[in-house]
C-alpha cells in the first residue's frame, strides 16, 4: 500500500454541485423541472463565490453555510432564495448524495479500532473528521505521517467549513491527547499551527536605543527617581505595563506600514507644546508621532506629518 498522501482531487470524498447538475441532466425530468434545479445550483454556488465544481455536495455543511446567506446581497427576494435552497435539496437527493451525520463513508476496520480506545466524546469528535478522512483515502494508521494532515488541511480548505482553522487545530489538539493517553495510538508528531494574531512585535526587534528611551520614559511616569521632574502621582504598575503596551502596538504598526532601513531609533519623552508626560517616537521623514495619555486610561493617538 503506498504511503503517498493522495492528490487534492482524490481527497474530495463527496460530489459537487456539478456532478449533481450532471446527475440531474441525466434524470429524465421534463425540462422545466431540469431546467429549475441546474438554476438552482447555480445561484447557490454563485452564492458562495464558487464555481459549481468547486462547492462539495455535502447536504449538511451547505445548508449550513447557506443558511448564512443573505439573500439581497445576490439581488434575490427571501421568498426566491428559500425556493433555491429547496430545489438544491431536491438535486442533491435526486442525485443520492443525500445522507444522515457528517461522512458517508465508514472507518476502516484499523481506524475502528483506534476509535473505540478513544475515553470521551470530545476525542471522538476531535478527530472524527480525520479519521474517516484517512479511510475514504485508504491511509492506515500506521502509514500517516505529517505529510498526511498537511493533505488533511488542503481537504478542509476545499470544504464548506466556516472556520477550516479552527477545526484543524482541534484535530490536532485530539491528535497529541490521544497520542499521549492511548496505547498504541501512532506515534507522529504534529505541530499545532498559530493561530494567535500578532499585534505587537517583541520589544527585542526594536533598536536598543528605541528601547532604551521607552524604559527611561516609563521610569519616569512611575516616577522612581524622585529628583526628576515627572508627575506628582506616579503611575501605578498595570498603568505602566498598559502604556508600554500601548507604545509597542503603535510603534508595531508604524514599523509595518512605513520602512525605515535603520528602524525606529528614538523615543523622546517630551517636545515643545505637549504633556510633559507624552511620548514622542522619532521617525525619519516625520515630525514625530505623539501618544498622549491624558488619563491612564487614554488612547489619543496624534500624528503630525512634515509642515503639518
Amino acid at each position: 500500500m503506498s504511503t503517498t498522501p493522495p492528490s487534492r482531487a482524490d481527497l474530495l470524498t463527496s460530489r459537487t454541485l456539478a456532478d449533481v447538475a450532471t446527475s440531474v441532466c441525466c434524470a429524465g425530468l421534463p425540462d422545466r423541472r431540469r431546467q429549475d434545479l441546474i438554476s438552482a445550483l447555480n445561484t447557490a454556488a454563485r452564492a458562495l463565490h464558487r464555481r459549481p465544481g468547486d462547492v462539495p455536495a455535502d447536504p449538511r455543511l451547505l445548508a449550513s453555510r447557506l443558511a448564512e446567506v443573505a439573500p439581497v446581497a445576490i439581488g434575490l427576494s427571501p421568498g426566491r432564495w428559500a425556493n433555491v435552497k429547496s430545489l438544491v435539496r431536491a438535486a442533491i437527493s435526486l442525485s443520492g448524495q443525500a445522507c444522515l451525520g457528517r461522512h458517508c463513508n465508514s472507518l476502516s476496520p484499523s481506524w475502528q479500532t483506534l476509535w473505540d480506545l478513544l475515553p470521551t466524546r470530545i476525542a471522538k469528535t476531535r478527530l472524527s473528521r480525520f479519521m474517516h478522512f484517512a479511510s475514504a483515502a485508504e491511509i492506515e494508521p500506521g502509514v500517516v505521517i505529517a505529510a498526511t494532515f498537511a493533505a488533511f488541511r488542503a481537504h478542509l480548505d476545499a470544504s464548506l467549513l466556516k472556520e477550516p482553522d479552527r477545526t484543524y487545530c482541534a484535530t490536532i489538539d485530539g491528535w497529541r491527547a490521544a497520542r499521549a493517553t492511548v496505547v498504541g495510538w501512532p506515534d507522529v508528531e504534529v505541530v499545532r499551527p498559530n493561530r494567535h494574531k500578532v499585534w505587537a512585535l517583541p520589544l527585542e526587534q526594536f533598536t536598543e536605543s528605541f528601547r532604551f528611551d521607552l524604559d527611561a520614559w516609563l521610569d519616569r511616569l512611575s516616577n522612581n527617581d524622585l529628583l526628576s521632574d515627572g508627575p506628582l502621582r506616579p503611575v501605578r504598575p498595570i498603568t505602566r505595563r498598559s502604556h508600554a503596551a500601548q507604545i509597542r502596538r503603535f510603534a508595531s504598526a508604524v514599523a509595518s506600514i512605513i520602512y525605515f532601513p535603520n528602524g525606529l531609533t528614538k523615543f523622546v519623552n517630551a517636545k515643545p507644546g505637549l504633556s510633559p508626560v507624552s511620548p514622542i517616537i522619532n521617525i525619519p521623514g516625520l515630525c514625530g508621532l505623539a501618544v498622549i495619555p491624558k488619563t491612564p486610561s487614554a488612547r489619543a493617538l496624534r500624528v503630525r506629518l512634515p509642515g503639518g
